[in-house]
């Protein structure tokens, strides 16, 4: 039986979409998971301070909305960033486990992150807090804060009580920050707190990466330019080998769309569908002219089978980060996705700039996550 070449085309189209959809729900982050962290220490330590740094929010971007606040009593507060995201402020773990109901602690289990807080000289009373969050957290962070409060910043000093919290907690990372640039106007140029709190921010997203939570946390942090600037250049990869795949076209839109829900749920907190996401795309094949959302994309990233691997993987890369690119910088000016026109005036330039960025990368460079990351420095806003 003969077919039509419409048939044959819709044919065509519904093995595409099929194939996208199959693909899209192996990558795409599962949003419906939860994270919980506990922040546990003394009056005075900086717990709160601790958390805005961790949120990147500052005295003139308050960190917590109101609203989100439960304050079990005066020593123990439950901070719900989201109803998947919370945060244990308490004095001690042991006040967590006496004060609040059998109900509400099950809510906290498992917890993904205990963080003990410290501050002046070692003190082996800590010790005890310490076992408890290895006892009922994933992953454990010892923060030793407040070190600008020594002998003028003095890293001799700053090192010796450092040393001495190392041998009274038995613990081999110890972060030294200073968060007093979180609680007041007060800024901390001391290079030894902000290099410590810079580790420690990307060792708890190596965690959180692992358990494919990362961008739960990172919705919540004011500013977003490093989270999008990982989740375009892993999509970069992960098209530059996929152009190379039989189903090369699918592969690719099916990572282009993970992408793009990422990047809507980084910057909006709504999870949106695999059919709006590629409402999105169909937004860009209308800029080129294209009434064919799946000819569109044929025509711009490269066909199967090419063995140039530098042409065929740049191909891609190039669609894809104009793209993301595009969709990044209107996700970040609050503007709504998909059918907004400014969409026409981005794409065209960010395009161009892509091409004119790729044209000289070699293949060694296409798996290179912190080549990528520096290399689209200037796309994501």
């Amino acid at each position: 039986m003969l077919h039509t070449r419409l048939e044959i085309r819709n044919r065509n189209e519904i093995s595409f979409f099929e194939a996208v959809e199959n693909q899209f729900q192996e990558i795409v982050q599962d949003f419906s998971k939860t994270l919980n962290i506990a922040v546990i220490g003394k009056k005075g330590v900086g717990k709160s301070s601790l958390i805005n740094a961790l949120l990147k929010r500052n005295h003139q971007n308050p960190g917590i909305e109101a609203g989100t606040c439960i304050e079990v009593n005066p020593d123990l507060k439950i901070l719900k960033l989201d109803k998947r995201v919370k945060i244990i402020e308490s004095l001690g773990f042991d006040n967590f486990q006496e004060n609040i109901s059998h109900l509400t602690r099950e809510l906290f289990k498992p917890i993904d992150i205990g963080i003990l807080v410290v501050n002046g000289d070692a003190d082996d009373s800590y010790q005890q807090q310490l076992d408890a969050l290895k006892n009922h957290c994933d992953s454990i962070f010892v923060v030793l804060n407040k070190i600008d409060n020594w002998d003028g910043l003095e890293p001799s000093s700053v090192e010796k009580v450092r040393g001495d919290w190392h041998n009274t907690l038995k613990i081999e990372t110890i972060y030294p920050i200073s968060t007093s640039r979180y609680q007041s106007k007060t800024t901390s140029d001391h290079q030894l707190a902000l290099q410590h709190l810079y580790l420690l921010r990307q060792d708890i997203e190596n965690v959180l990466d692992a358990k494919g939570k990362t961008l739960l946390m990172a919705r919540h942090i004011s500013q977003k330019k490093s989270h999008a600037k990982n989740i375009i250049a892993k999509a970069l990869i992960s098209v530059a080998i996929q152009a190379f795949l039989p189903e090369n076209i699918a592969y690719i839109t099916a990572t282009q769309t993970a992408a793009l829900v990422s990047l809507y749920y980084l910057y909006t907190g709504q999870i949106i569908s695999l059919k709006y996401a590629i409402a999105i795309l169909s937004d860009f094949a209308a800029v080129e002219n294209h009434k064919d959302f799946v000819l569109f994309i044929s025509s711009l990233l490269p066909s199967a089978g090419l063995v140039n691997i530098e042409s065929s993987g740049i191909k891609a890369m190039t669609i894809t980060l104009a793209m993301l690119s595009t969709v990044n910088s209107l996700l970040a000016s609050g503007v709504t996705l998909p059918g907004n026109q400014r969409l026409q005036f981005k794409f065209r330039p960010y395009k161009k700039r892509a091409e004119d960025t790729f044209k000289t990368l070699k293949a060694r460079q296409l798996g290179d996550l912190r080549f990528l990351k520096n290399t689209i420095e200037p796309f994501v806003v």
